[in-house]
């Protein structure tokens, strides 16, 4: 295996994708969110995102002949050389990092994939976004990525995407709320609920600050995976959103949506869809060849369409003091009783559905033969 000496250690050269690149061998296999340091960074596991990302662009109608595409914290490189490597013309891609060990390997990495010419820079993310267009940024910080947030969306054109990742689970999960609210703004409390109720505080904090700039935000796909988060937004002109940012509250399983400026609860949190439908059926097809991506995305477009929060087959099995029912089993009795019913990426326990609170626990307690008939 080749090595290249670099700033700071030996490279090994790994392939990803269609690209082979240069990274640091303690960043190979590694699990989690990893630590910020000066060492230019790859993260194994976030493969799926970035197999994600060449999906989405590629699945994207767009409206601008040659999209402008930024990938603003490049780290190795590899997001935006998979890009130009696997989807090509038409798009114009800019690579960037601050790290000035990063853009030294983004630029051995350019050269090894054949792609010199690319334009990459050295420069804070911030400065690039407050003088330059883009159709699609991409952001993916150690942390959160709201202190981007604001100039990405006045560079992205309407029409054009913005795609975040954020890492900083504990706070947006309710573990450290002070963290939260400092940072969106928002209360959540740590349950069995929280990964969702994170996800939509996530959103509607960049709905919001969207807003200010008289553009709105929808988001495409909206994923809670390993140990982040990662959202898919579609700029648009700005509409209201009165019902679509409220509160939501989760009290011995029964779930309380207030859409009025009652501030009882989780929130500010969006209570719109989460994912497009018929935009996460048309990436499905590009999975087929890893049955837990798969299987994942599977499920992320059968809970399209399903209202928010779900079900807790432990939670409420423990509070019925019942043995808990297979779950496709209580799916499929929901259905047949007329309520709308599916998995939710968010818990493997978890069940979507439009059935109140009461007549949920009666069709888990028909399906467990323990009571109701």
């Amino acid at each position: 295996m080749e090595n290249i000496e670099c700033i700071r250690d030996v490279m090994i050269l790994i392939k990803e994708g269609l690209v082979e690149l240069y990274v640091s061998p303690h960043n190979v296999n590694k699990t989690g969110p990893g630590k910020k340091t000066d060492e230019p960074f790859y993260n194994s596991i976030m493969k799926f995102s970035r197999d994600l990302t060449v999906s989405v662009i590629k699945s994207w109608k767009n409206s601008v002949r040659t999209p402008q595409i930024l990938d603003g914290l490049a780290g190795t490189g590899v997001r935006g050389i998979r890009i130009m490597t696997e989807l090509g013309m038409p798009y114009e891609v800019y690579i960037n990092d601050h790290n000035p060990d990063a853009y030294k390997l983004i630029r051995k990495n350019l050269e090894h994939n054949g792609l010199p010419t690319i334009n990459s820079s050295n420069l804070d993310l911030n400065k690039i976004l407050l003088n330059s267009n883009y159709s699609y940024v991409d952001i993916d910080p150690f942390g959160s990525p709201v202190k981007f947030m604001d100039n990405a969306i006045r560079s992205v054109h309407i029409g054009g995407i913005i795609a975040i990742t954020a890492t900083d689970t504990a706070a947006l999960e309710g573990v450290a709320n002070r963290a939260l609210f400092r940072r969106y703004w928002a209360y959540n409390s740590n349950g069995y609920w929280s990964k969702e109720t994170g996800m939509r505080i996530l959103i509607a904090n960049s709905v919001m600050r969207a807003s200010v700039y008289d553009k709105s935000l929808l988001p495409l796909l909206s994923i809670r995976r390993d140990h982040y988060f990662r959202i898919f937004f579609k700029v648009v002109k700005y509409h209201e959103w009165k019902n679509e940012v409220g509160y939501m509250s989760v009290d011995d399983g029964n779930i309380t949506i207030n859409y009025d400026n009652d501030r009882t609860g989780y929130g500010p949190v969006w209570l719109g869809q989460l994912h497009d439908r018929s935009f996460a059926e048309s990436i499905i097809k590009d999975f087929t060849n890893n049955k837990i991506d798969y299987k994942f995305l599977n499920r992320l477009y059968e809970e399209s369409g399903m209202p928010p929060l779900f079900y807790d087959m432990v939670y409420v099995c423990r509070r019925l003091k019942i043995p808990q029912p297979p779950i496709e089993k209580v799916i499929d009795h929901l259905k047949h009783h007329g309520f709308r019913a599916s998995r939710t990426i968010f818990s493997k326990t978890g069940v979507k559905s439009d059935a109140d609170s009461s007549s949920f626990k009666n069709i888990v307690m028909e399906v467990s033969n323990t009571g109701v008939t």
